[in-house]
């Protein structure tokens, strides 16, 4: 039988309709970011018993006939066809700064780098970020969605859910392989084994994380999209404190150096930037002990038994990471931008 990605989206999309009315009713605690959730909770029992039964064995298997380094390489292949749907949607969101970065990315990669199997353009200073059509509905006004668990896929919402078709048909290359259907369709697989095994080492942290696997993987998915849609846009989602972007990522983006991303944004989004950057710090002023005039600290990093100074966050929608390199890092970054 033949395969057909659009007939398959339209089944998850049909399924979907269908247990949206089956599901009115939850015994659940009111969420309101998450108003289906006796619905989602169903969902996500299959999703596990699909991974434990089909994705995860597969995955495990793959992992242990593949080396390291083979699995590197095709991490490295998809990351650069990811490429594609990001230039699409920086562009249409206006980021032309990020949107040449990935449009760099991709032409640097697929040549030097022998078709994204190595990644130089890392190494030139073109750092990866990801973008997608769902941040891009965002940026033009849909920012608050309940939170929908879809079949296979996951986690998303349904703002998300009607984004995927546009960002596969219209924004990757996927799209535009329908006369190979067959390379096409191997070539997903592939993509979602490798992802699947590269998940293995990682697994348990929900379950240790959380007594409710559910809550942990949805409130993470909900800030990981809240984080990137401010970083992006600019534009604040409603999901009261599921909408804490001042805090790192609970799931960190793949191949993203957030400090310069951050960077980047900001540099593009100057009045979102002065707005949050208009409000003094605790930090920033300290008390001279003689005449008890607020005086400026200075930037540095240093630790003393008498005085403490931190260093301010750099021009970011986030706090600076806890990793010494990148706060270093996001020192020098700033200290160039006001240079």
């Amino acid at each position: 039988m033949k395969f057909s990605k659009k007939a398959a989206y339209r089944t998850i999309l049909c399924t979907t309709a269908v247990l949206l009315t089956a599901c009115s009713n939850s015994q659940y605690a009111h969420d309101p970011a998450d108003p289906l959730q006796g619905m989602n909770r169903a969902t996500f029992s299959f999703n596990e018993k699909l991974d434990k039964y089909a994705l995860k064995p597969v995955a495990q298997g793959y992992t242990f006939v593949t080396p390291q380094v083979v699995r590197d390489r095709v991490t490295n292949f998809f990351s650069n066809i990811g490429e594609v749907p990001t230039f699409a949607n920086d562009t249409l969101q206006g980021n032309l700064k990020l949107s040449a970065i990935a449009l760099g990315r991709f032409v640097v990669n697929t040549t030097v780098g022998l078709l994204g199997l190595f990644d130089p353009a890392s190494s030139m200073g073109l750092t990866k970020h990801y973008n997608d059509f769902g941040i891009t509905l965002a940026q033009y006004g849909i920012t608050t969605s309940p939170y929908l668990v879809l079949p296979v896929i996951g986690p998303s919402s349904i703002r998300d859910a009607l984004a995927l078709w546009p960002n596969y048909r219209y924004l990757s290359l996927w799209g535009y392989m329908d006369r190979e259907p067959t390379l096409r369709n191997v070539m997903i697989v592939l993509d979602i084994v490798n992802l699947r095994a590269s998940l293995l080492s990682s697994e348990d942290i929900a379950r240790q994380a959380s007594l409710d696997q559910y809550v942990f993987i949805r409130d993470a998915y909900l800030q990981k999209r809240a984080s990137l849609i401010k970083r992006y846009t600019g534009r604040d989602v409603g999901y009261g404190n599921k909408a804490n972007t001042n805090n790192d990522d609970p799931l960190s983006d793949d191949y993203v150096d957030d400090a310069v991303v951050d960077r980047d944004v900001a540099a593009d989004l100057p009045n979102n930037n002065a707005n949050n950057n208009t409000a003094p710090s605790s930090q920033d002023t300290k008390t001279n002990a003689v005449t008890d005039t607020p005086v400026k600290q200075d930037v540095s990093t240093k630790n003393n038994e008498t005085n403490t100074t931190v260093a301010p966050p750099p021009v970011s929608f986030r706090q600076p990471s806890n990793d010494p390199v990148k706060q270093s890092l996001s020192q020098n970054e700033l200290t160039e931008l006001n240079g």
